[in-house]
This record gives C-alpha cells, structure tokens and sequence, in this order.
C-alpha cells in the first residue's frame, strides 16, 4: 500500500505550521522550550520519559545491587581471595567511572538519545555475558564493561528532566529516582529466589533484561528539545515539544520557538541568523535551516567542556558536587556491603575459620529487606526537596545517616545493625536522589550532562573506593597489630582514628552541599521551557515520561540490588576466595562509571533519547548473557557491560527532570526516585523466591526483564523540549510542548518558546527586533561553545568557574551516597547473616546457603519511607538542607551497630539508616541535574554518576571484606564518616535549586539569589 499521500498530508502540514510560524512571530513573542514545557505541564508525555528513564535506573540499580551476591558466590565458586572478590565490585565502579564522563561527554555533544542507547547496548550486552563468564579475568572484563555502560545512568536522568516542568522537576525526580529503589528491590528478590535455586550466573542473566527493554522501546524515545536547540535544530525540537502538547492535550505558547541565547542576542542588538525570515523552497516549504553560528559556549571539545565546568561561575558547585557525590556513592554503596557483612553471624573475628567461609552466609533475606530502606528514604526526599531545598534536605539527610551509622562502630546484634543500616541507608537513599535531582539544575543544558557525567564519575570514585577501602581495612586487621583478639587495643585505637577521620570526611560533604551553587532560570520576555511546563503543569503527559523513566530506575536498582545475591552464590558455586567475589560487584561499578559519564556526554550531543536508548540495549542484553556466564571471568565482563549500560541511569533522570514544572520538581522527582525503590524491593522478592529455588542464574536472568521493558517502549519516548530547543530545533520542541499541553489539557503561554539564555541576551537591550521573529522557523542560532562540543571539552566545562564548585562538591555527595547506599544494601545480607560469628573453621562454601533474602526484603521497604520523607522535605526545605539532613539522621542510625544488636535492632537501624540514603539519592539526583545547563545536563550528570560508581566499587571491599574480617566497628565507623562528610558538602553548595528553571547555558547558571514567588525563577 502506498504511503505517499500520507507523507504528503504531513508535509502540508508541516509547511504550514513552519509559515504560521514565520507569520506569527513578525515583531511577535517568542517562547522557549522550559515556556512551553511550563505550559503544557507534565502530562501523557513525560509519564512516558519517566517510565523509559526509570526502567534505566532500574536496570543500573539492578546491575549495582546484584554486586552484593556475585561477589560471595563466584568467591566460593572460584577459591577466590578477598581481594579479588571486592575487585569484581571495583572494576564495575571503574567502568562507571569512565563512562560516566563518557556518557555525559557523548550525549552533550551527539544528543541524549544516542548517549543512553550505546549504554544500554553495552548494559545489556556485557550483563547477560557476564553469566558465561568462564573464568575470572573474564568476569571481571564483562564487569567493567557493565559498568561503562551504567555510567551513562546520569543521561537518562538529565534527557528525564529535560521534558519536566521547573516548578514540579523536584518531586517528578525523586520519583523518578523510586525507579531505582524498585530496581534494587527488585534485585534483591531475584537473588532471595534465584541464588539458593539456581546460581550467581541466572542472577547476572535475568538481571541484564530491564536493559534490554531500554533497547526494545528505544525507537519510542524522543530527543530532548533543549537539546535539539542548543544544537540549531529548532525543527526537530519543535516537533517533539508539538508532540508533548498533543500527548498532555496542551497547547503551546503562542510565538516562534527560540533559545535562551537567541533571546539574548536580541536583547543586546547582535544579529542573529536564527532569527531572520527564510525563503520558501521549491517546493513551498521553508528553507532548510543553516547550521546555527558559533556562539562562546557552544560547540567545545572535550577539554573545554571539562573547563567550563570549572568556569568562575560554576567551579565552587561543581568541587562541591563532587565532594557530594563521591561521599554519597561512597557511603551508598558501603551501606548496600554492609548489610550483607554487619549481619553476618559469624563475624566473630575469630581467624582460626578458613576465608573461604565467609561469603557462605548471604543472608539474600537481610539485603531485601534493608532495600526497602530506599522507599523511606524516597519518601523523604520527595517531601523536602521543594519544600526546604535541594541543599538544606541533603545535609539533613546525611547528618542523620551519620547518626544511624554511628552505633555501628560497635558491634550490634543482628537486629539492631539492620536496623541501622535500614535508617542509614534512607538517609543517604534520600540524598542519593536529591543529588541527582541537584546535579542537573546546576548546569546549563550545553554542559549538563557533562557535568552530571563527571560528577557522578566521582560518585563512581567512591563506589570504587568503598570496597577497596575495606579491603585494605581487612588486610590491616588480619595483621598481628591488628588481630581483633591479639592486640586489642591498637585495635580499638585503629578504629577511633578511622572513625574520626571517616566522620569528619561525611561532614566535611554535608558542609560543602550547602554551599553548591544552583541555577536553573531561563528568563524572559518570551516564556521558556520551563514556564511553559508551569503552565501546563504536571499531568498525563509528565506521568507517562514518569512511568518510563522509572521502569529505568526499576531496572538500575535490580541490577544493582542482585549484587547482594549474585555475589555468595557464584562464592559457593564456584570456589572464589573474597576478594573474587567483592570484584563482581567492583567491576559492575567499574563498568557504571565509565558509562555515567559516557552517557551523559552521549545524551547531551545526540539527545536524551537516544543515550537511554543505547543504555536499555546494553544492560538488558549484558544482564540477561550474565545468567549464562559460562565461568568467573565471563561473569565479571558481562556484569562490566551492565554496569557499563546501567551507568545511563542519569540520563533517564534528566530526561524526566527536563519535563517536570520547577515548583514542585522536587517532590516529582522524589516519586521518580520510588522506582528505585520498587526494584529494590522487586529484586528483593524475586531473591527471596528464586534463590532457594532456583539459583543465581534465573534471578540474573529475570532481572534483565525491566531492561527490556525499556526497549518495548522507546518509541513512544519524546525528546526533551528543552534538549530540542538548546540545539536549535524549536519546532520539534515546540511540537513536543504542544502534546505535553494537549495531553495534560492547559494551554501553552501566548509568545513564542525560546531557550534560557536567548532571554537573558535578550535583556541586555542590544538586540533589535527583527522583522520576523520566527526563531523556530528561522535558521537555527548560531552555534553556542556549550553545544556541539567535543569530548574533553564537555567535561572541562563542568570545571567552569561557574560549575566548578558545584561540580567538585556533587562528586563528592554522589560518591557518598552510592557509597553509604550500596553498603547498607550489602550490610543487610552481611550484619543479620546468622552465621556470623566470625568462627574461622568452617569453610566459605557454606555461606550463601544461609543468606537471609526475607530480611533483605524487608529492608528494601526501607526505601519508602526515604521516598515519603524526600517528597515531603525536598520542596519545602529546599535539595541542600533535604540531603544535609537525611545524611546526618543516617549517620545516626549507622552509629548503634558499631557493637553487634539483635537482628531486630540491625534490622531496624538498617531499614532507618537506608531510609535516609534513600532520601538523600534520590534529592541528590534532583538536584544534580538541575545544576546543569541543557547542553551539558546529561554529561554532569554522567560524570556525577561515575564518582557514584567509584563509591560503588570501594563499598564492597569496605562493607564486605572489613565485616567479614571481623572488624564491624570499623567499617560502620568508615560509612558513618563518609555519610557525614557528604552532609557537610551538602550545606557547602552554593546554591539552592528549589523552584528555578532548569538552564540552557553557562550564563543561565546564577548564584543563589531571591525568586520570583510566582514564576520560581531567580531575580537577576
């Protein structure tokens, strides 16, 4: 059947939208993508980003938390030693952190969409091979190159919260943030069912599925119209924005579409080409559209990129970032550990009992238990994000997780430590997704996921370092110095030092997030993006991108949370010593690095959609192949890709973000951030079923499924507006403004759509009106120097002096909260093992049999209450005062299980600590993308992801390889102190984030100034 008169009724149409254009805008207003996102609201539109973007961090949750079951099991498995269990946890961080720059770098510079599709390639792919691994060499390879793959995490959450409305960006983040704790859950039932069943290489095998539906749904996904913007494709992004106003059955705001910068040349009496009248063509159309000019902060390279983030205005908030995301990555992640080695039985420090023994005892019941921490924690986030702040609820949250993690430096039963590790990892669950929620409003959209992508590099730094940190903490007190029954003194004065020092890195994070600079304004004349997503406000359309970025985070979080699992049953199934085991989970982090910053850079040049995408292939393909790895070495790289996918997670986040209004994005994104928990406890069940039943292999296997769901669903995904209207392309972000209007039945603002920083050039009176003012129509702008940029001048861009301070400071809060996250999901299998006497006579091999997965489905609910109290907090007290305070409640809870308790009390102090990671994750990841301006979101975010992931691979040498040397004090000690530290960096932000559009450039990046009550935009 021909389809020619269907194409020609398109192009009719498509002519005569781009006339009525040129004709309205002659001397008329003009909007810009957050304008017209603003008035189309969150509707059809962006439920559907939300649900592709969640499914992205579910999958990387997924491939984070299966790090917590590889380890143990390929250590039995495998004879392998301590140190080479915690470095298959390592090397995943280290690809985390490569791609996490990577990614953002990528998707700053080719689109959003292109960044998260390679991610869920490489995800999917090296995850499901990861399952056949042979050998060890070769899981740690698939490891490392799953996490590459989850590094590009950051780009979907910055192509996220690129569709999302300003006043709404902080809920509609932590909620798409939840998608990571579903995914953790999620995990940590698969391993409850699959490892005890079958073995670590189904848990590998299902988990890489979530990134196959990424794949499967990928053609679905539009690009971000701020994107298409900043890159001059006003075309494409008006078509997106049309096709958000008829999802949300909205309109969109009367006018022409431009950028911010567009609007600032006008308003400086520069000429611009975008904004000149076109000839029609031969056949009646418009002239195509000229590649826009180079403006300053557009079209870098890679290095530059990397320098504006350390750019006079935006240095201090990127240092700052960093320090945040590393010590939140660093303390996540060493929570996620320490749930599988604090409750651990048999952690009685006695040497006599053979190392091959310690990973014998998961108790898969204790991680899915503590990963319902991350729903409280999601909770919290969502309630103080945009209430007290990005800032504010950060060092809340991580002064209080320092005060869970604080009893632990003392031996706890059982009880008491996963109770703990349960309040700790709210805490830092909370500030783990406010900071993601931050990181991207710092940054304009040229660098956003630029800076995302470096910073949650960092993040990855700290995942890295977590388990080599207990390791090297391990080696020490198995020395005669440090023999917990020789010399008992240099013992407890080893641990005080330790303790302190490690306290005063967590409130040295929670000082430094208060004083992250934020921005997020794209004011004007002409309405933007974000006013427009005000306008149209969060509905039906808002609430499909939710659902789709969730599915995401769903998928992130059952990768991650399998770790727990995967790691004890491969220990035993194949022999491996410790450190072999601890390496699954490294690797996965590795492979997360490298891949938040590469599909961060990814979804910043070539669109949010098509750097998910890429994500969803690679972790649903690696995470499914990992159930079938053949030996150690092909687990360790299929779960390398799948962390290398799975590190895309952010790049859903931001894509969500970018749809969500700015007055309550704090709350949404909290609710995004639930998915998260909804994996984790997910992953939970699915362990808890599968186990005992089936083994590792089914749950790796079944843990790949949200991937894919990502897959099935991409083409229904739209591009950011507001990635489309930064690269240029107003019209398709103007289409996808319309449908997000339509769907959400609001009208768009009258004017025309423009970019953030057009507005700003706009104000400055230099620019003379052009007789048509069609900047939509019109040859796209001329090229910013924070568009089209190469690869290392995306990531220099977060060491701007305007992001450089935040920058820094996200790293480090992300580090931390991966770290404390992941740790408390691996304490809960380790404190509440009932083996854990630290008996050394009985062999290794026996302890994944007793892992307890009812208790690590309990403390999986522990997300919940993280979920509510986020949603509470995060748009009342803003992100910084949010994380600040869930991370010191958390250190709070942390701090009883210093000395064994009860496995009541463990379990409670687990389920508060993880309640407030929780919180903390999932405001930080609110707040990380609207650090960012749109041509760089996904690259900051990527890069923020990637110091996550650095957490991530160190936790597991921490909370693993410490708790099984008998040394619970001290590695409680170590993860009260980083959970503290990220707290303070928190307070040491420079800026606030709550209520302020989302940035197109580096000139839209303000310090903290008074808002507009009405707009939520900042007064300049």
């Amino acid at each position: 059947m021909s389809k020619q008169p269907h194409k020609n009724k398109l192009h009719l149409e498509e002519q005569e939208d781009r006339s009525a254009f040129i004709k309205m805008t002659d001397g008329g207003p003009r909007y810009t993508v957050d304008d017209a996102i603003l008035a189309m609201g969150f509707g059809k539109f962006q439920y559907f980003v939300l649900l592709y973007a969640g499914m992205g961090w579910v999958s990387e949750a997924m491939e984070m938390m299966i790090l917590s079951f590889i380890g143990p099991a390929v250590k039995s498995d495998w004879n392998l030693t301590s140190q080479q269990e915690s470095l298959i946890t390592s090397v995943v961080f280290a690809g985390m952190l490569v791609g996490a720059y990577s990614w953002g770098v990528v998707s700053d510079r080719y689109g959003r969409r292109k960044g998260f599709l390679v991610t869920a390639i490489i995800t999917s792919g090296a995850g499901f091979l990861s399952a056949f691994a042979p050998n060890y060499i070769a899981l740690l390879a698939f490891r490392c190159l799953v996490g590459l793959g989850l590094g590009g995490g950051p780009v979907l959450f910055a192509w996220f919260l690129e569709f999302v409305p300003a006043p709404n960006r902080g809920m509609w983040m932590v909620i798409i943030s939840a998608f990571w704790t579903f995914g953790a859950i999620f995990e940590a039932s698969l391993a409850w069912i699959i490892m005890p069943r079958l073995n670590w290489r189904w848990l590998l095998a299902v988990s890489a599925l979530p990134s196959f539906f990424l794949l499967i749904f990928y053609v679905m996904t539009p690009e971000s119209p701020r994107y298409f913007c900043l890159k001059g494709q006003k075309g494409d992004a008006l078509r997106v924005l049309e096709k958000i106003a008829k999802q949300n059955r909205k309109e969109l705001p009367l006018g022409a579409l431009a950028t911010d910068n567009e609007i600032e040349l006008q308003g400086t009496n520069i000429p611009i080409e975008g904004m000149v009248s076109l000839p029609a063509s031969r056949d009646g159309d418009v002239a195509p559209l000229h590649p826009p000019p180079k403006w300053k902060d557009s079209d870098m390279g890679v290095l530059k990129s990397l320098l504006l983030l350390i750019s006079p205005k935006l240095a201090r908030s990127t240092v700052l970032l960093w320090v945040v995301f590393f010590g939140n990555a660093f303390s996540y992640y060493g929570l996620v550990l320490l749930t599988t080695e604090l409750n651990n039985k048999n952690n009685t420090c006695n040497h006599t009992k053979a190392q091959s023994d310690k990973s014998s005892a998961v108790d898969y019941k204790e991680v899915f238990i503590t990963s319902f921490a991350e729903f409280p924690g999601l909770i919290v986030s969502a309630l103080i994000v945009d209430r007290i702040g990005r800032k504010l609820s950060m060092a809340a949250l991580f002064f209080v997780a320092c005060i869970f993690l604080l009893p632990l430096v003392v031996h706890q039963s059982p009880r008491i430590t996963t109770i703990l590790l349960f309040g700790a990892r709210i805490c830092i669950t909370g500030t783990f997704t406010i900071v993601f929620i931050y990181a991207p409003e710092i940054y304009p959209t040229s660098v956003r996921s630029t800076g995302m992508g470096v910073a949650s590099a960092m993040g990855r730094i700290g995942g890295m370092i977590c388990p080599l940190v207990a390791y090297f903490t391990l080696a020490l007190s198995q020395s005669p110095l440090y023999s917990w029954r020789g010399n008992l003194n240099e013992n407890k004065a080893y641990r005080s030092k330790l303790f302190r020092a490690a306290m005063a890195l967590i409130l040295l994070a929670s000082i430094l997030a208060i004083h992250v600079d934020i921005q997020m304004a794209d004011g004007g004349p002409r309405y933007t993006v974000d006013e427009a997503l005000v306008t149209v406000g969060f509905g039906k359309f808002q609430f499909l991108v939710l659902l789709y970025a969730g599915m995401g985070w769903v998928s992130e979080a059952m990768e991650v949370m399998i770790l727990s699992f995967v790691g004890p049953a491969v220990h035993s199934k194949w022999g491996l010593t410790s450190h072999e085991e601890s390496l699954i989970t490294t690797v996965v982090f590795a492979g997360m690095l490298v891949g938040a910053y590469t599909w961060g850079v990814i979804s910043d040049k070539y669109g949010r959609r098509k750097g998910f995408f890429v994500t969803a292939i690679m972790t649903s393909v690696a995470g499914f192949l990992s159930a079938f790895a053949p030996n150690y070495i092909a687990l360790l790289i299929s779960r390398c890709l799948v962390g290398f996918g799975i590190g895309g997670g952010p790049v859903l986040l931001a894509w969500f973000l970018e749809f969500v209004p700015a007055p309550n994005r704090g709350t949404w994104m909290v609710v995004f951030s639930a998915f998260w928990t909804v994996g984790t406890i997910f992953e939970g069940g699915l362990a808890w079923i599968i186990m005992p039943r089936l083994g590792w292999r089914w749950l790796l296997a079944l843990s790949a499924l949200p991937s894919f769901l990502l897959l099935v669903f991409y083409t229904l995904t739209p591009e950011s507006p507001r990635y489309l209207c930064l690269k240029g392309r107003k019209n398709e972000a103007l289409i996808i403004l319309k449908k997000i209007a339509k769907l959400n039945g609001k009208e768009l603002p009258p004017g025309v759509v423009v970019a953030g920083n057009e507005i700003e050039l706009q104000g400055n009176n230099h620019l003379p009106e052009s007789k048509d003012t069609d900047v939509c129509a019109a040859p796209p702008p001329p090229k910013q120097k924070d568009s089209h940029m190469g690869v290392f001048k995306s990531v220099l861009m977060l060491f701007s002096p305007r992001l450089v301070r935040s920058t820094l400071l996200l790293w480090v809060v992300i580090f931390a909260n991966a770290f404390s996250y992941y740790g408390l999901v691996l304490l809960t299998t380790e404190l509440n093992d009932r083996s854990n006497t630290c008996h050394q006579t009985k062999k290794q091999s026996q302890k994944p049999a007793n892992i307890n997965y009812k208790q690590v489905f309990i403390t999986s609910f522990a997300e919940f209450p993280g979920l509510i109290l986020s949603a509470l907090v995060i748009d009342r007290l803003g992100r910084k005062l949010s994380m600040a305070a869930m991370f010191f409640v958390c250190c709070i809870f942390l701090l009883p299980l210093v000395v064994h308790q009860s496995t009541v009390v463990t379990t409670a102090l687990l389920f508060g600590a993880r309640t407030c990671i929780t919180g903390t994750f999932t405001i930080v990841y609110i707040y990380a993308p609207e650090l960012y301006p749109t041509f760089m979101r996904t690259t900051g975010i990527g890069v923020a992801s990637s110091v996550s992931r650095i957490g991530g691979m160190v936790c597991p040498l921490v909370a693993v390889s410490l708790v099984q040397g008998c040394h619970q004090t001290a590695a409680v000690v170590f993860f009260a102190s980083v959970v503290f530290v990220a707290g303070i960096c928190v307070l040491l932000f420079p800026f606030e984030t709550k209520g302020l559009d989302l940035a197109d450039s580096l000139s839209s990046t303000k310090q903290e100034k008074p808002q507009d009550s009405e707009t939520g935009r900042a007064l300049i």
